[in-house]
């Protein structure tokens, strides 16, 4: 599997996590709850500033990828505070050339993206339990 070597913006992506719980609304009370999916797809929304040479490899990229329909692999930083790779999709008609000054190019695109490993949730229990009194 190919990997996006150019990395976002740090300031140029946001990302909304995987929803993981189904919920239902009940009249005059607290709703349900309950467990859906694990390490369901979050979505990141990603800007890129390139230079020419850089401006035709994504180019190239995001066509070999078949516009979305080809997986790739990327390093954000979401889950953790370090890069992680995830495995990537671009959201079809999502990528779009935002502005062009000069010789900088501003690209903008949705993904879709899941971990290439696991989220060890014992793990992740045993950091919120150190920092509960």
């Amino acid at each position: 599997m190919d990997k996006l070597v150019l990395p976002p913006e740090q300031s140029g992506y946001s990302a909304a996590p995987g929803v993981e719980a189904v919920y239902t609304e009940l009249d005059g009370g607290l709703g349900r709850y309950r467990q859906d999916i694990l390490g369901a797809a979050a979505r990141v929304t990603a800007s890129w500033l390139l230079n020419p040479t850089d401006y035709r490899y994504m180019v190239a990229f995001y066509h070999s990828k078949r516009g979305g329909a080809l997986p790739f692999l990327i390093d954000l930083v979401l889950d953790s505070n370090a890069l992680t790779e995830y495995t990537a999709h671009f959201v079809p008609g999502t990528w779009k050339v935002t502005g062009v000054e000069g010789q900088s190019y501003r690209v903008a695109a949705d993904l879709e993206v899941t971990p290439t490993i696991a989220v060890d949730y014992t793990a992740e229990q045993a950091i919120v339990t150190a920092r509960n009194p």
